[in-house]
């Protein structure tokens, strides 16, 4: 016998049971429906594991930010129009 794709047509001792949705639904965390990273539970602390003077081996520009720290760098000209 073919299904007519009407559910109430299924054999009853196999029928997937269907939830009460709502009543049923699974329990959500809060970030689920925010997707807010701060919904998130045991957050890291990223200040600690950031912390500049636990890491070795880094360039002082890696550190400062400062152009003046690159080794290498071109001598950028003060009036473009030099070139």
């Amino acid at each position: 016998m073919a299904f007519s794709g009407n559910y109430n047509d299924l054999d009853q001792n196999t029928k997937p049971a269907l939830t009460n949705w709502p009543n049923d639904k699974p329990a959500f965390n809060k970030v689920a429906f925010s997707g807010s990273y701060n919904d998130l539970s045991n957050l890291p602390n990223l200040n600690a594991s950031a912390n500049n003077s636990s890491i070795s081996g880094l360039a002082n520009v890696a550190l400062s930010g400062n152009y003046e720290d690159l080794n290498g760098a071109p001598t950028l000209p003060e009036d473009i129009s030099e070139n």
